[in-house]
């Protein structure tokens, strides 16, 4: 089994920019911010390239010393991939494993030993992991206080989208709002000034400081070469590291319900087992529905103003995100109070005009509640669509395995086809032969003109074999 190795970050600091780097796998990987000094964290390291290396079956090779809490953890990150997605085991080879005298978990758990997230079960009764031990889940009180303890303060991963927002408010304000740029879409100037301007006002609104980072990660070959869904959940909490000398807790806001057992995206089995001895990776509430998340924020102007679901500068108003937030927010009754989305379309000619849509729970999630019943024929002509569609695929899909479990007896049949044809060609040549050599000994009298005809004939059926 080969090494991943992951060499040490280096640091610098021009103007105002803070910068990280390195190389892996010949390639440079690098973070940089205006708003913030960045730490070249070990830990930041382990944490990114963990699952490249477990997905690609390499060893993780990590030059600096790395925290205990933070080792101990990525062994049981490995354990519980392997559990659902089957991968094998790989070690993590680093130069020391070191041990704080008192960490500012320690600092946590001590404020506040009885706090705790109820949303997160102490044991995984799906894997049957301890998702928290070594890296205990406590209340975001109890990390404020240890905060101000320590100096440092709460950090959330924020885009305005529906599940950062539902994070930011319903729970105690963050002092960072922290938007990653270049990573979920590609960005140029125009969309990073857009995203920027956003995240300042709700910064401002809220009384956060917004931080922006870049990096060149989504383009590295080694990390690109899976999916980003399986590498979302360390990508972040790796950024949370870079960030641990300014917070003591970072908020991943959850992408799916706590009943949603694949792992892939955030994870409130996952994202937990990526703190370290100095930071804590916390998962949002991931027990209310999508529909529920936009309900608990839709009445809120800040909301109203700057929600943004989609991959374009402004909501298109158009795609499957766009479509099934507005769904949301007018089950909601809050759409037209949304200044963020076009509703000079009807929100029917929106649905209608969907094509197959990739996650139908999101819609189905909304029916039977308190639509409108045209809206709610709409999405049920979607699903319809979708059927069909799929049955079509299916179709395609069946015909080819036939033609493929076909094609050796057709390529058998063919290849004998051509052994016959060829032994048919040399018996001819043969009978030519044999003919020319019979009219040299004996010439021939009478009977010579069937023979010329018989000839022809043999000629004529080789000529037909031949096309």
């Amino acid at each position: 089994m080969s090494n991943l190795r992951a060499k040490a970050f280096q640091h610098s600091k021009t103007g105002t920019t803070s910068r990280v780097w390195t190389e892996i796998d010949g390639s440079e990987l690098w973070f940089e911010s205006d708003d913030i000094d960045l730490n070249p964290s070990t830990e930041a390291l382990g944490t990114l390239w963990l699952i490249p290396a477990l997905l690609s079956n390499r060893n993780l090779e990590i030059d600096q010393a790395i925290c205990a809490t933070w080792y101990q953890n990525a062994h049981k990150i490995i354990d519980f991939l392997g559990r659902f997605w089957g991968t094998k085991p790989i070690e993590i080879i680093a130069n020391q494993v070191t041990v704080n005298a008192e960490s500012d978990v320690d600092a946590v758990s001590r404020i506040d030993a009885v706090s705790r997230i109820d949303t997160i079960s102490r044991i995984d009764t799906v894997s049957g992991i301890d998702t928290v031990s070594g890296a205990d889940v406590v209340s975001r009180s109890a990390f404020s206080e240890a905060g101000g303890v320590s100096g440092r303060g709460n950090g959330l991963f924020f885009t305005c989208g529906t599940d950062s927002f539902y994070t930011l408010l319903t729970n105690p304000v963050p002092e960072f709002l922290i938007y990653l740029e270049t990573f979920d879409v590609p960005s140029d100037e125009t969309r990073a000034k857009i995203a920027r301007e956003r995240l300042e006002k709700v910064a401002r609104a809220v009384g956060s400081k917004p931080i922006v980072i870049r990096t060149n990660t989504k383009k590295h070959p080694t990390f690109n070469a899976h999916r980003l869904g399986d590498t979302h959940s360390s990508f972040l909490a790796a950024v949370g590291h870079l960030l641990s000398p300014h917070m003591v807790s970072i908020t991943i806001s959850p992408s799916w319900h706590k009943t949603h057992h694949e792992v892939t995206g955030s994870n409130w089995r996952l994202d937990p087992l990526w703190s370290s001895a100095s930071l804590q990776v916390i998962h949002g509430d991931s027990t209310a529905l999508r529909s529920q998340r936009v309900k608990e924020i839709a009445d809120n102007e800040i909301v109203q103003g700057n929600l943004h679901v989609c991959f374009e500068n402004y909501n298109c108003s158009r795609c499957e995100k766009c479509v099934r937030t507005m769904v949301e927010l007018e089950l909601a009754g809050k759409l037209n109070d949304c200044k963020t989305f076009d509703t000079k379309v009807s929100l029917i000619q929106r649905i209608d005009d969907l094509p197959i849509v990739r996650d139908p729970k999101f819609f189905e999630e909304t029916l039977n509640k308190t639509l409108e019943p045209k809206i709610e024929e709409a999405i049920i002509r979607m699903f319809r669509r979708g059927i069909l569609a799929q049955t079509e695929i299916e179709n395609q899909l069946k015909m080819r395995r036939y033609v493929d479990d076909q094609f050796p007896k057709i390529e058998a049949g063919l290849k004998n086809a051509l052994h016959h044809y060829r032994l048919l060609q040399e018996n001819h040549e043969k009978l030519l032969q044999d003919y020319k050599a019979l009219s040299e000994k004996r010439p021939l009298r009478r009977g010579a003109k069937a023979v010329r005809h018989l000839l022809k004939m043999l000629r004529d059926k080789r000529e037909r074999h031949s096309k």
